[in-house]
């Protein structure tokens, strides 16, 4: 009778479906979380024409909406990575670790 084994590598079961593991993308998740916070934050600064931000970047009047917009658009790309982070670490919590690759045992 054959045996059910786990595949190789990049098959089915192998360790391109483990990777990467629940840790990193929840730490993906959380840093993502808080450069949206930041880039919100400096976006809104730059765009309310904020002294002390003006002070510590030069920043020259025409291109402050420019500069605002940029934070917006990184915020977007950080809410991708947010999202998909996210959802590796609950497709990996709910225990879905791929099917099952039915392979000959030559051993016999």
């Amino acid at each position: 009778m054959k045996k059910a084994k786990k595949g190789g590598i990049c098959s089915p079961g192998g360790f391109c479906y483990g990777f990467p593991g629940p840790k990193c993308a929840m730490c993906c998740t959380i840093f993502s979380f808080f450069a949206i916070v930041m880039l919100l934050v400096i976006g809104g600064l730059v765009k309310a024409g904020n002294v002390r931000v003006q002070q510590e970047v030069v920043v020259v009047a025409d291109k402050r909406d420019e500069l605002a917009h940029n934070a917006f658009y990184g915020c977007i790309v950080y809410a991708v990575f947010v999202v998909g982070c996210l959802g590796r670490y609950l497709w990996i919590c709910s225990g879905f670790r791929g099917p099952m690759v039915e392979v000959e045992d030559d051993d016999e």
